[in-house]
């Protein structure tokens, strides 16, 4: 994972960056001042009169001061040397600046190398744990599809409700093209998922057989909205539904979903009831994983959110907090 670096820019005061500015044009100034007065006085100084009449008075002195050449070469001696200081000082302090941020800069890299290094391991960290417990579930799902006698036909599905849509946690059948999460996330108000989270309940054994395809779709649309061209992509088109909300603490937390190709999936002793029975035995358990499911998404988006330029951000201001401090 690269993080971009950025440059911080501080505000400076008023005052502050006048007087820099004013720095700046006084050394620019001096550099280009000095050699123009030494060259311009040299020139004067074969032809001048450096004789001085007795009993001058103040104001021929001073006339005297000011056109004497070598005044104005002592002078500009004097602001060349000042500027050449200057700008001597003035490249040191530049120098010291730019090796102060080359070394923030290694420090920066580094600490992004670092945090990089902890990020990676969280992640692997992580989808160990997402591993882990879709496996734990899985096992869940798998004892009930086997104590409940289903079949190749059948499938068992869980899901959990986070920001408006429901989110796949496992499912599970005998069958292994049944068993695969093709889809993770599902709308909130669409399908047989929704029906079960509404009312609590949902049976559906009405529904015709795939094989008679416009009854079929049709049925789909009327009851949960699908179009056609969504059922005709139906992994499993199940004709018999059984889904049940999942509650914690008097509040759904999540769905279970049991279907079927199979038109006598609910007759005889598989029925709604034992099922129903099935589910309020073991829903304690379902919650948790339902729990479970959910707050380690949530923790993950959080972590996403905080990745890139928030990483940056963070790092940044810890290190302007330790220039301040």
């Amino acid at each position: 994972m690269g993080v971009p670096l950025k440059v911080e820019v501080y505000e400076q005061g008023l005052f502050q960056r006048a007087g820099r500015h004013i720095d700046g044009a006084i050394l620019k100034i001096s550099n280009f001042l000095g050699p123009a007065v030494v060259g311009g006085a040299a020139g004067f100084i074969g032809a001048y009169d450096s004789s001085v009449k007795n009993n001058i008075d103040v104001t021929t002195w001073l006339v005297w001061v000011l056109t004497n050449p070598w005044v104005w070469l002592l002078s500009g001696i004097a602001i060349s040397i000042f500027g050449i200081w200057g700008t001597d000082r003035f490249e040191k302090k530049q120098q010291t600046l730019i090796d102060e941020l080359r070394e923030d800069q290694r420090n920066l890299e580094s600490t992004k190398r670092r945090l990089d290094f902890a990020y990676e391991k969280t992640e692997a960290q992580g989808s160990r744990l997402r591993e882990m417990q879709s496996e734990l579930v899985k096992a869940s799902l798998q004892s009930s599809f086997a104590v409940l006698g289903m079949n190749s036909n059948d499938r068992v599905s869980i899901y959990y409700e986070l920001d408006d849509e429901f989110h796949l946690l496992s499912r599970y059948s005998s069958n292994p093209e049944l068993s695969k999460p093709h889809r993770q996330k599902f709308p909130l108000d669409q399908g047989v998922i929704s029906q079960a989270w509404q009312h609590h309940v949902h049976c559906d054994e009405e529904c015709p057989h795939s094989g008679e395809q416009d009854r079929y779709e049709s049925h789909m649309k009327v009851k949960y909205g699908y179009e056609a061209e969504t059922v005709r992509a139906f992994t499993m088109k199940s004709c018999r539904y059984l889904g049940f909300s999942i509650m914690d603490a008097g509040s759904p937390v999540g769905v279970i979903i049991f279907e079927s190709t199979d038109v006598d999936f609910l007759n005889g002793d598989f029925d709604a009831e034992g099922i129903k029975s099935h589910c309020a035995k073991y829903e304690s358990l379902y919650s948790k994983h339902l729990r479970s499911g959910s707050s380690l998404n949530r923790e993950l988006r959080a972590k996403a959110g905080r990745t890139g330029d928030s990483i940056d951000e963070d790092i940044l201001a810890q290190i302007r907090g330790g220039q301040n401090g």
